[in-house]
């Protein structure tokens, strides 16, 4: 017998992670913001508090979300500070 997958048999892909959570979430807990930027969630969470992190959280709740997209073109950006980002996203030019 052949140990191939059969076509009807494939898994979707990128559709959640190992904890549940929706990878195409265009909203995103800590734990996702911080997986995205490739930082550890405590450092996350000092970024964010020193703000040395741009974008700012939703608040549903007690939830706190970060939009991806937002994220993204706060990399694009080059990082900036706080101050800086919120002055950019003013200009409207972040997400071109």
């Amino acid at each position: 017998m052949s140990s191939r997958p059969r076509p009807g048999n494939k898994k979707p892909q990128n559709e959640t992670r190992g904890n549940g959570e929706n990878q195409n979430a265009l909203l995103l807990d800590a734990s996702g913001a911080s997986a995205l930027l490739g930082f550890t969630r405590q450092y996350f969470y000092q970024l964010q508090s020193s703000g040395r992190l741009g974008p700012m959280p939703m608040h549903f709740g007690r939830r706190a979300r970060w939009s991806k997209f937002e994220l993204i073109a706060w990399v694009k950006s080059g990082c900036p500070g706080r101050e800086k980002w919120l002055e950019l996203l003013k200009t409207n030019d972040v997400f071109v």
